[in-house]
Formats: C-alpha cells, structure tokens, sequence
C-alpha cells in the first residue's frame, strides 16, 4: 500500500478552486485515492491548513473540510499523526542544521522529521524547500 506525505499546499489546493494548483492536484489525488493510496499527515500540517482555508474560504467550507478528512482517518483512508515531545526536539534539530535554508518552516521541518522517523521518501506539495534539504524527497505530482 503506497503512502504518501501530505503537505499543507496539497490540502490547500484541493479544497480552494482558486488556487494555482487546484485542477492537478485532483487529478493527482482522485487517481491517488483509486489506487487505494494512503494520505499521511501531522497535526501541525492540519493546523497550518485550517488555518488557511479559514481566511482562504467561507468558514462552512474550511469546517466541511475538517469534518471530511476526520471521516477519512476514522476510514483509515488518512494516517493522522501527532508531532510529540521527541519529534518537536528533532524537528528543532533540522531547525539548526538547515539555517542557510531560511525559506523551509519549523511545520515544515517538523514534517520533514516525521517523514524520517516513517521512511516516506514521497510528499505531495509544490514547496520546493523539501527538495532544498537535499533528502531525496520527491514531490508529487511531479517535480
């Protein structure tokens, strides 16, 4: 069963028909999800969506999204995970490695080290600062 990390810009783009990605990211996610594909994704990557799809969107739009992809976890269609004690330090880790890479975010950051601890090498999003780490990340739908 493939999993694939799931970036807050690929959330982004799916719910907001405004956005630049939106049409190839549901294409990608539409075939994605018929192959029986995994979405994994972290706490702190919801956060950081909901918090866009909040300004981005009408507030029944945002929470109609929420509401979705919790029924997708409890379908087991969607791995939430948790950032917890050990990760945040690890992701405070990369922090200091990666200070010549100002543009990449604690969030993000704090993704990268969850796809370390679970050997995801895939993430769908276009933010090209999960290439810039140089960890042979590949971004779907294409780099």
């Amino acid at each position: 069963m493939r999993k694939v990390f799931f970036d807050a810009w690929a959330w982004i783009a799916l719910m907001n028909s405004d956005d630049n990605y939106h049409k190839e990211a549901k294409r990608f996610y539409v075939e994605f999800r018929r192959r029986g594909g995994i979405a994994v994704t972290t706490d702190y990557v919801l956060a950081e969506t909901f918090s866009a799809l909040r300004k981005a969107l009408p507030i029944e739009a945002a929470a109609e999204f929420g509401r979705a992809l919790f029924k997708d976890v409890e379908d087991g269609k969607v791995q939430l995970e948790f950032v917890d004690e050990a990760l945040f330090f690890k992701a405070w880790e990369l922090y200091e490695k990666y200070q010549d890479k100002r543009g990449i975010s604690f969030f993000d950051l704090s993704s990268v080290a969850m796809m370390e601890e679970m050997e995801l090498k895939e993430i769908f999003t276009w933010d090209k600062d999960f290439e810039r780490v140089a960890l042979g990340y590949m971004l779907l739908p294409g780099s």
